[in-house]
C-alpha cells in the first residue's frame, strides 16, 4: 500500500470529519502501520484542498402528496409578481391590455426636463393628449429628465439646465402621475443611468413605483395581452446597436434579424431622432420606430456633425387591434395626430 494510497486520504478525512487534529490523525496513522511516518503537516498538505464532508442531520423525511405540490406550485406562481415588483426590474413582462378593438402605444422619451432646450409646453399638452384619449397607452423609454442628481455627469448642469435637480424629479414625476393609468411600461435611459453610477440613485425606478407601473430596468422584451385574444411581442430600448444616414430605424432592423425574431413592436430612443417604418422581416410583420425627443438642439448630435435644427421631432404612436390576429396596423408620428385617427378609428367601429 502506497503512503497516500485511497485508503489512508479516507482515514485521514473520516478522523478530520470527526473532529481530530491533524497531530492525532499522523499518530493513529503511524499506529496503524510501521512502514511510513507521516507527520501533522504531512496530513494538513494532503487535506487542504480537500472541503470536510458535511455531517448531515438524520432527519424524518416524507413524500408530499400531489396535491400538497400543486398547492405549493400555484402558491409560488402567484407570488413571483409580488416579488418580481418588490425586487423593481421587471425582466420581459406580460402586460395586459383591456382592448379588444383599436388602441395606440405612445413610444415616449427622451423629455430631458430642466433643460433649456426642452419643448416643456409640448410636453405638457401631450401628456394631457395620453390621459384623455381612449385607447391609447403610452411605454416611457427613459431620459425623462436631464439631471436627476447634482453630481451627475454628462448632464449639461453648467451650461443648458435652468431647473435644479430636485425640481427636475418633482416636474417629472408630476408629468408621470399625470399619465399613471396610461403608463404600461418604463425603462431607463442614458441620464437615469447617470445618476444610477453617480448616487445609487434610479429616477426612473421611483417613477414606476410612484404610478404603480412595470419598471424594466434599461431595456426589454415584453408582451401585450390583449382582452380580444390579440397578442404582440414587443422591444423597447434606449440605445440599441446600428446607425446608418440612409435608414433611420437600423438599430431596430439590427434587432429584429439578430436578437428579437420573435418581435413585432421593436422601438428605439436615445439618438434624438424620429423614423419609422413597417416592412416585414424574417417572415414577420414588424413595427419599428424612433422615438423623436422634446429637446430640439442636441450639443452632443451637434459634434458628431448632425447641427440641424430639430423642430420637428414627432413621437411616434403605433396603432393596433386587440382582437386582429394577422396584426395589422399602422404608426402614426404625433401624438395629437394619432389620438385623432385612433378617435376615428373606434367612432367607426362602433
Amino acid at each position: 500500500m502506497s503512503k497516500w494510497s485511497d485508503e489512508v486520504i479516507a482515514q485521514c478525512i473520516e478522523g478530520r470529519d470527526s473532529g481530530m487534529s491533524d497531530q492525532k490523525i499522523a499518530d493513529m496513522l503511524n499506529n496503524l502501520q510501521n512502514e511510513y511516518h507521516y507527520t501533522n503537516s504531512s496530513i494538513w498538505g494532503q487535506l487542504k484542498h480537500r472541503k470536510p464532508q458535511k455531517q448531515v442531520m438524520q432527519q424524518e423525511t416524507t413524500r408530499l402528496t400531489k396535491e400538497e405540490i400543486d398547492r405549493y406550485l400555484h402558491l409560488v406562481a402567484e407570488q413571483q409578481p409580488i416579488l418580481q415588483k418588490a425586487i423593481g426590474i421587471n425582466r420581459r413582462p406580460t402586460i395586459p391590455i383591456d382592448e379588444s378593438g383599436w388602441f395606440g402605444i405612445v413610444f415616449w422619451s427622451d423629455q430631458h426636463i430642466g433643460n433649456i432646450w426642452t419643448q416643456t409646453l409640448t410636453i405638457l399638452k401631450e401628456a394631457e393628449i395620453i390621459e384623455t384619449t381612449p385607447g391609447l397607452y403610452c411605454a416611457h423609454g427613459g431620459d425623462m429628465t436631464d439631471g436627476a442628481i447634482p453630481a451627475s455627469p454628462h448632464s449639461g448642469i453648467k451650461s443648458e439646465q435652468i431647473v435644479p435637480p430636485f425640481m427636475q424629479r418633482e416636474c417629472a414625476i408630476r408629468v408621470a402621475k399625470q399619465i399613471a393609468n396610461k403608463l404600461i411600461l418604463v425603462i431607463q435611459g442614458c441620464h437615469e443611468r447617470w445618476t444610477n453610477d453617480a448616487a445609487d440613485y434610479d429616477f426612473m425606478a421611483q417613477a414606476a413605483k410612484e404610478t404603480d407601473t412595470v419598471y424594466a430596468g434599461g431595456g426589454t422584451k415584453f408582451y401585450l395581452e390583449c382582452t380580444g385574444g390579440a397578442k404582440y411581442c414587443g422591444v423597447y430600448h434606449h440605445k440599441a446597436t446600428g446607425y446608418s444616414q440612409f435608414n433611420g430605424c437600423h438599430p431596430c432592423v439590427r434587432r429584429a434579424l439578430f436578437h428579437e425574431q420573435e418581435a413585432d413592436i421593436i422601438a428605439v430612443a436615445h439618438e434624438h431622432i424620429t423614423a419609422q417604418s413597417i416592412e416585414v422581416i424574417g417572415e414577420r410583420l414588424r413595427y419599428m420606430m424612433r422615438t423623436g425627443a422634446r429637446k430640439n438642439f442636441d450639443k452632443f448630435a451637434s459634434t458628431l456633425g448632425n447641427d440641424a435644427k430639430r423642430d420637428n421631432l414627432e413621437v411616434p404612436v403605433v396603432l393596433v387591434h386587440g382582437s386582429d390576429q394577422t396584426k395589422q396596423g399602422q404608426i402614426i408620428l404625433g401624438i395629437e395626430m394619432a389620438a385623432q385617427v385612433l378617435g376615428a378609428l373606434r367612432e367607426k367601429a362602433g
